[in-house]
């Protein structure tokens, strides 16, 4: 029996879908910018910012659409402190799958995003 907790790769294309749907199903289109809540958040909010037409903030702040890779300490701090960010996850990862997400991970997995691998030519093109 194997007990080696799952991987899950994620990939650029698996990427660019996440961007569309969270782009589709934000609810306002109206929001001052896009916020990452932590470092790996960071080119979600990227993309997001250049999808929506909507500034990239270094800073959070109200009203913002804060997002991340994953359900952090940090995303769970920004959207607490400021009652009217709409955030999102890449891949919710908490037990009770609470966050807005483009996928949720059903119990233990190691996730392995696109920007934490070494390129490989022809790997995800």
């Amino acid at each position: 029996m194997n007990n080696r907790t799952p991987r899950l790769e994620l990939t650029w294309a698996g990427f660019d879908a996440a961007v569309d749907l969270i782009a589709a199903q934000c609810r306002w289109r109206d929001r001052p910018g896009v916020h990452a809540a932590s470092a790996d958040g960071e080119p979600l909010a990227a993309a997001l910012s250049t999808r929506l037409g909507l500034s990239l903030l270094e800073l959070a702040g109200p009203g913002m659409l804060l997002v991340d890779a994953t359900p952090t300490e940090a995303l769970q701090e920004k959207a607490s402190s400021w009652g009217d960010v709409e955030a999102w996850v890449w891949v919710d990862t908490s037990s009770r799958g609470r966050w807005p997400s483009v996928m949720k991970a059903c119990g233990p997995a190691v996730l392995l995003f696109p920007w934490r691998r070494q390129f490989l030519p022809g790997f995800d093109d």
